[in-house]
């Protein structure tokens, strides 16, 4: 007797498997990513995430046109195929990108709902921060006795505002004399030679929350005639 209800166990977890297999429907589940990064508030794209950064997941479920309630499905996240948190209900979870520049993360969310199970995957890159010297011209060029501002525009770093950045300078390769100052004024004089006609400027910004982010930008300038 025991043997027939072992058996009929048996054919019980072989049909469930079965069907959850069978139900899998992907494409009515949307994941989406959010990167806790740092990014000038004129910025309306997608922030990057960078190595140490805090990455949140969102789940949602459409069907029929509309997105359905998930407050009691399971739902279960996997990073590169490993599973990093399941249970019922959660619908959004986060995690610290320990991966470098270049490298990415497979996500994959799995919902079990109303005996169907539901699953959808996405591609996370990893970049790094990034700095971009504003300067009037597009073409970066100034006339001789001009006076200009450029300024120095962080994306992507591990901080919380500006002030927690660090800005520094060079002509040329001379490092100025400024500190925290994200804006560079210039007084251009008249060139006495062909060499003088053009201006290196190098930004560095460094994170004083983590020592790893210390980031570069060159431009050069074209003094014309």
């Amino acid at each position: 007797m025991m043997r027939n209800l072992f058996f009929l166990s048996f054919i019980s977890i072989f049909l469930w498997i079965g069907f959850a297999s069978a139900q899998i429907e992907s494409g009515s589940v949307i994941l989406s990513w959010h990167a806790n990064t740092f990014y000038p508030a004129d910025f309306f794209g997608k922030p990057e995430a960078v190595n140490q950064s805090t990455i949140t997941l969102r789940a949602e479920m459409i069907s029929d046109g509309k997105i359905q309630d998930l407050s009691k499905a399971r739902i279960a996240w996997y990073l590169d195929e490993s599973l990093y948190e399941n249970g019922v209900g959660i619908k959004e979870t986060t995690f610290t990108v320990t991966k470098r520049s270049g490298q990415r993360y497979l996500v994959r969310g799995v919902i079990a709902i109303d005996d169907e199970v539901h699953e959808s995957s996405i591609i996370i890159p990893i970049s790094k921060p990034k700095v971009v010297i504003e300067f009037p011209s597009l073409e970066n060029k100034i006339g001789p006795g001009e006076t200009v501002t450029l300024i120095s525009v962080p994306y992507f770093f591990n901080a919380s505002s500006l002030s927690d950045l660090n800005f520094s300078w060079a002509i040329n390769g001379k490092k100025e004399t400024l500190e925290k100052e994200n804006s560079l004024t210039l007084n251009i004089g008249t060139p006495i030679s062909e060499n003088q006609r053009t201006v290196s400027i190098q930004s560095t910004v460094n994170n004083e929350r983590n020592v790893f982010e210390n980031i570069q930008s060159k431009i050069q300038l074209f003094v014309t005639q």
